[in-house]
């Protein structure tokens, strides 16, 4: 199941209907732009059904409530993970900071300092660490969640390559990941080979630029089974997408939406063979990995899960 957000208040599930305050099991969802960041939808996960669909609507603001809590000083989050085993949430914000929200209190915890400002992030298939795309040097960083050690997968920047931007955890043991780029331009999509930390360039993408290269802040979104990988690359007119199949280790044809997608939203479904993404208000559901048209939502103008 799909779910859309209209107005930034009420959650929509596939076919349009309004969700109860007992929400399912499902994972949650980000919506990114460039510079600012906020959280599009309630962060409804496995195992908390209880939460209420309207407490977890989460503005991006300097100064931001849970209705629980304000944080000082202001932080800005980035992205978020759900650790099913321990039923927790884990942030990354703009001041290079992990918070850890605890879903059985509804408070925070553990914070794991990175430094430096951070932008994607995801969970292993074990829920032993983090995988993090940090956005100051060149470098993704994995955080041992039970000791808080922390070790430095770099890269070798590529001309107008900067930081890193989003990650991606496969069910085969490989993380793919993108990176910024100063100004407008094409970087490398590259693995993670998590069992060595060695980190290699893929040249069998479908990218829109030079020797399959994708665009800058390519947004990478990922089934709840980790099989199935939708990728959506952003500042191009053409707006293309496509998809990464873990099963295989290959990846599918490139689709153009035709939408810049900076701020776009998108989602996969629990395995991987759906597809759901937002642009200019409108929300298209498709096949995956062949992008075969199924339905479309109208108002739709935040996230999308």
């Amino acid at each position: 199941m799909f779910y859309f957000v209209k107005n930034a208040q009420r959650i929509f599930a596939l076919p349009n209907e309004a969700v109860p305050a007992q929400l399912p099991d499902m994972g949650c969802v980000l919506m990114r732009a460039p510079i600012s960041f906020w959280l599009a939808v309630a962060l409804a996960v496995v195992g908390a059904a209880e939460l209420d669909a309207q407490g977890f609507l989460i503005p991006h603001t300097n100064r931001v409530s849970f209705g629980i809590t304000t944080m000082e000083p202001p932080e800005r989050f980035r992205d978020m993970v759900f650790d099913s085993a321990r039923q927790n949430l884990y942030i990354s914000t703009s001041t290079g900071l992990i918070l850890t929200f605890h879903l059985s209190t509804l408070t925070f915890g553990t914070s794991y300092d990175l430094g430096g400002s951070l932008n994607g992030i995801d969970i292993a298939r074990d829920n032993s660490f983090l995988l993090v795309a940090q956005s100051q040097g060149s470098t993704f960083q994995r955080v041992n969640i039970a000791s808080g050690m922390i070790t430095n997968v770099n890269y070798t920047r590529a001309f107008g390559e900067t930081g890193a931007w989003d990650v991606a955890i496969g069910s085969n043991g490989l993380a793919l990941v993108t990176t910024q780029y100063n100004g407008s331009g094409w970087t490398p999509l590259r693995q993670i080979n998590l069992s060595t930390n060695a980190i290699t360039i893929r040249s069998d993408v479908p990218g829109s630029g030079p020797g399959g290269q994708v665009r800058q802040d390519t947004q990478i979104h990922r089934s709840a089974d980790r099989t199935r990988f939708f990728f959506m690359e952003s500042n191009i007119s053409s707006g293309p997408v496509f998809t990464y199949s873990a099963t295989s280790n290959t990846f599918g044809s490139s689709f153009n939406t035709n939408a810049f997608l900076d701020v776009a939203s998108g989602a996969v479904n629990r395995n991987g063979d759906l597809i759901a993404f937002r642009t200019y208000g409108t929300a298209s559901l498709k096949t995956a990995p062949n992008f075969d048209f199924v339905h479309s939502f109208n108002g739709i103008d935040s996230g999308v899960a």
